[in-house]
């Protein structure tokens, strides 16, 4: 549908992270190398269909990082109806170096500029490289945030955290504890995906060993209002085999009951063909159930699933590869 949005300028590696609201009619795109404000602060651009010419028409200026090096919009993730938008920076300095940040920004439709949403949302400590990974909820009131380089739970054991908005404080608030890896060295938070509500989170790690070294696995948890918890929904979901990074993407229906898993180094189809699997919630045995059969690489080496997106439903599903 329409053209090709380009990047501005050489290196910028636009479309590194791409977000479209829930019609299709407003697209979100991550350059996390662009020189706008600084030497790779990287921005974020929104896009809106124009039926008429059809044409992808830029909505508001370019959303720069903040300073050089920020890698702005290494993530980016839109709300259902386009007017909401986060950005995550994982090398902002903002708490310390390679912190990393997310910042939310919302459309003003008056003044025609995307506003920012509270303040940055910074990473717990150096390299903790937070918004890695972002994921909003469908009204854009509640955020997830990954920090794959966090130590909470070990060196490099990663984190992400869940926060939602405050109307009256106006301020972004943390929701439940940090959901910690389980080892170091998982990179846990890689990925993250939120349900429409923002009850139901996908947390992917693919440096966890628990079917092997660097098997990587998945792991989905759901808000507990009453505990004010995050608690896991069934067991983790391991990668096949080591080596395979299982959770290198993670996406779930908009109802948090299908679960999409991508595994860019699976050697189902060859060596490092990847694959990605799809699994659904069986609310009886409370576990995770393989739908259908691995969706594999189509030969060695094009490391199939370092993005994976699902349908609202959880019929349909995009693989990058």
């Amino acid at each position: 549908r329409g053209d090709d949005i380009d990047g501005e300028a050489a290196y910028d590696y636009s479309g590194y992270s791409v977000s479209l609201s829930a019609d299709g009619t407003a697209l979100a795109v991550g350059a996390y190398e662009n020189d706008g404000a600084g030497s790779n602060a990287g921005h974020a651009r929104v896009f809106a269909w124009d039926p008429v010419d059809e044409t992808w028409k830029q909505r508001g200026d370019d959303i720069d990082g903040e300073a050089a090096y920020d890698y702005s919009g290494y993530s980016v993730s839109l709300s259902a109806d386009g007017t909401m938008l986060a950005v995550g920076a994982s090398g902002n300095d903002g708490a310390g170096s390679w912190a990393g940040h997310a910042r939310v920004f919302a459309w003003d439709p008056d003044d025609e500029t995307w506003v920012q949403r509270g303040f940055d949302i910074d990473g717990e400590a150096a390299s903790d490289f937070s918004g890695i990974s972002v994921s909003l909820s469908a009204d854009g009131t509640t955020l997830a945030v990954g920090a794959y380089g966090n130590d909470g739970a070990g060196s490099g054991a990663g984190h992400a955290r869940v926060f939602a908005w405050d109307p009256v404080d106006e301020t972004w608030k943390q929701r439940g504890d940090d959901i910690d890896g389980e080892a170091a060295g998982d990179l846990s938070g890689y990925s993250v995906s939120l349900s429409a509500d923002g009850t139901a989170l996908a947390v992917g790690a693919p440096y966890n060993d628990g079917a092997g070294s660097n098997a990587g696995h998945a792991r989905v948890f759901a808000w507990d209002p009453v505990d004010e918890t995050w608690k896991q929904r069934g067991d983790d979901i391991d990668g096949e085999a080591a080596d395979d990074r299982s959770g290198y993407s993670v996406s779930l229906s908009a109802d948090g009951t299908t679960l999409a898993v991508g595994a860019r180094y699976n050697d189902g189809a060859g060596s490092n063909a990847g694959h990605a699997r799809v699994f659904a919630w069986d609310p009886v045995d409370e576990t995770w159930v393989q739908r259908g059969e691995d969706i594999d690489g189509e030969a060695a080496y094009d490391e199939s699933g370092p993005s994976v997106s699902l349908s609202a439903d959880g019929t349909a599903l995009a693989v990058g590869a």
